[in-house]
């Protein structure tokens, strides 16, 4: 006489199927996650260097309207590990009699996850 047997619970190729899938997806959302957190890194020095610029371009055009020369000049800052080259220079020209006219350029360079540079550029009159 035959007896019957009730199975219950998963077979090991099912739970080997289901280990499969869940490891690829954690492989998957820790690849997503790495990627984000350098996009993160990379926009964090992107803002740092335009606050970089953007302050030397205000302290040199503030420099322009009052007693400003013809220079060239560069300064290095590190903040969050990250080190930035800041170069400007201040070139004159001249619109009317007794009016002149400065033209101030500032790069900021800094590598991190890759070479990468911003450029401001401002035309200040001065006396």
């Amino acid at each position: 006489m035959p007896t019957k047997h009730n199975e219950h619970g998963f077979t090991l190729t099912e739970l080997l199927i289901a280990t499969v899938i869940i490891a690829v997806a954690i492989l998957g959302w820790a690849k997503a996650q790495q990627g984000t957190t350098k996009n993160r890194a990379i926009s964090n020095g992107i803002t740092t260097a335009s606050e970089l610029g953007m302050a030397k371009l205000e302290e040199l055009a503030l420099q322009c309207q009052s007693n400003a020369t013809e220079s060239e000049n560069a300064d290095s800052v590190a903040t969050q590990g990250v080190q930035y080259d800041r170069t400007w220079a201040i070139t004159q020209g001249e619109i009317l009699d007794g009016l002149d006219l400065w033209q101030i350029n500032v790069e900021v360079t800094w590598d991190h996850f890759g070479q990468k540079s911003v450029q401001y550029q401002r035309i200040v009159v001065g006396n």
